[in-house]
């Protein structure tokens, strides 16, 4: 039976534990060209898409197809294949990109291709053909629309108006959802004026960009903080709205299907829960917000270090607990749903087995698995159920092991446990995003080309409980994004 996870012994401060050779350097971008991705889970093929997934935003170079390959030319003629590899969470998703004319990229690429957003069975990515010394040039970055079910992508046209490459983090993806196909891509950058803004939109109808200035409601004005956008989430409704969200402050409101309409609403966050910064990194690292079950949700967690542990960039955790609130528009409030702390978690046998075990601090001695010990971050919010699925290290700087848990936060217990491979990524900085493309994208097939001198025996591993009662619980609780929510933003939606 489940039994609370939190009575193990003090994980001590891992500064001394963790090799520098282990500890996390910039990796050549060379370097990153050549990892290979995950070996595909096989035993899940024949099962219903996951409602929605935990996608891995960095593609992987690789020349595998299946079922949901598209391909395409870049707007200088390379060609481009991108295929998903799509697995039940907590395992993470993944998308591979090939380009059949550059054998070697490496020196030919800027940068890996990019995940920006996904909004039902599109995708948007950012492929970046030139030297890396040219990336930042909005001319050598292409955006890309993949769309579930079509073996062709379409490539953008640049917006002549724009002066520089806007961050992946400013960019928003809205689906019509109609029988046309028609979608917003819409990028909203501050002009260093208080309350001023400049929103490029791109209509896929019309196909080309044009520019409007925005502005925050005049009625908010005095309740209004914003710094800098750290995460888009599409809200849909009959308005077309989508959530520019500064993930310490708050959510601007734009609606996209208004026309002329150039005021900007503002949402500001719940209070964050005490301070947490263990590490200098961005809010993404212990904050995310997601719109799920027809409400806009927000989700924060905090660590509680052990005192006198803090030395440099090393902590004992004592314990961490986390926290998800859902917007009910009606009453213009932010209402908490759960709370909880790791020792308090319910771990079963099967996922506290899969569960690491710490050095112990004086040593080799392995101590015994515990939740709470553990450092985590990069929290990303399910967009189906009231599961969080959570990066875990034995130490944030580890950069060669982790694993993703999913913490079902209405029953506090512990649903998942699998490795992921945080070689691409720093501490807990964003690596990977939510996404419902699962759900359109059509029943893969086998791989064309298999990893040769490879083995699989660390995939058992990957049990979750979630695998076990999928078919019994698979139904989602709140309407579908079809074009709007009837719960979320309510005056948005109408």
């Amino acid at each position: 039976m489940a039994a609370p996870d939190g009575d193990g012994v003090i994980l001590s401060d891992l500064s001394q534990r963790v090799d520098k050779e282990k500890r996390p350097r910039c990796l050549p971008e060379n370097h990153r060209f050549r990892i290979r991705p995950p070996i595909h889970h096989p035993s899940f093929m024949d099962d219903p898409p996951p409602e929605s997934i935990v996608l891995d935003a960095q593609a992987y170079l690789d020349d595998r197809t299946n079922a949901s390959t598209a391909e395409g030319c870049t707007a200088r003629g390379h060609r481009i294949k991108v295929t998903f590899w799509i697995s039940h969470p907590p395992r993470v998703s993944y998308f591979t990109v090939h380009f059949p004319d550059l054998p070697e990229p490496s020196g030919k690429i800027g940068e890996l291709p990019r995940i920006v957003r996904t909004d039902g069975d599109l995708v948007l990515l950012r492929v970046s053909v030139c030297p890396p010394g040219l990336r930042l040039r909005p001319e050598f970055n292409d955006h890309i629309i993949y769309r579930a079910g079509s073996k062709t992508l379409q490539v953008l046209p640049l917006n002549p108006d724009r002066k520089r490459l806007p961050c992946d983090a400013q960019v928003g993806l809205l689906n019509c959802h109609d029988d046309t196909g028609r979608f917003f891509v819409a990028a909203l950058s501050s002009v260093y004026r208080r309350g001023h803004y400049k929103l490029e939109l791109y209509d896929s109808r019309k196909r080309i960009w044009s520019t409007k200035p925005m502005y925050v409601e005049s009625s908010q004005a005095h309740d209004y903080s914003f710094t800098s956008t750290t995460k888009v989430i599409t809200i849909g409704g009959k308005r077309g709205s989508i959530g520019f969200v500064d993930l310490l402050q708050g959510i601007l409101i734009c609606d996209v299907l208004m026309g002329d309409d150039n005021i900007l609403r503002y949402i500001r966050l719940p209070f964050l829960m005490a301070s947490n910064k263990m590490c200098r990194d961005p809010p993404t690292c212990d904050r995310d917000i997601t719109v799920s079950q027809g409400y806009i949700k927000y989700f924060d967690m905090c660590v509680h270090a052990e005192p006198g542990s803090c030395i440099g960039t090393s902590y004992t955790s004592q314990d961490w607990e986390a926290a998800t609130w859902k917007w009910v528009d009606s009453e213009k409030n932010w209402h908490m749903e759960y709370r909880l702390k790791a020792s308090n978690v319910l771990v079963d046998k099967s996922h506290y087995e899969l569960l690491p075990n710490p050095l112990h601090p004086h040593g080799p001695t392995e101590m015994k698995p515990t939740l709470r010990r553990l450092h985590v971050g990069h929290p990303a919010l399910s967009m189906h159920d009231d599961t969080v699925y959570i990066m875990a290290k034995v130490h944030h700087m580890d950069s060669h092991k982790a694993w993703m848990l999913a913490v079902d936060m209405r029953n506090k217990t512990l649903n998942g446990v699998a490795d992921f491979r945080p070689e691409r990524t720093y501490r807990f900085n964003l690596t990977y995003l939510q996404s419902k493309i699962s759900k359109h994208l059509a029943k893969r097939s086998s791989n064309s080309r298999h990893f040769e001198g490879e083995v699989c025996h660390h995939l058992l591993k990957f049990r979750t409980t979630a695998d076990q009662r999928r078919h019994k619980d698979h139904a989602l609780s709140g309407h579908e994004l079809q074009g709007g929510c009837t719960k979320v933003m309510g005056a948005f939606a109408t």
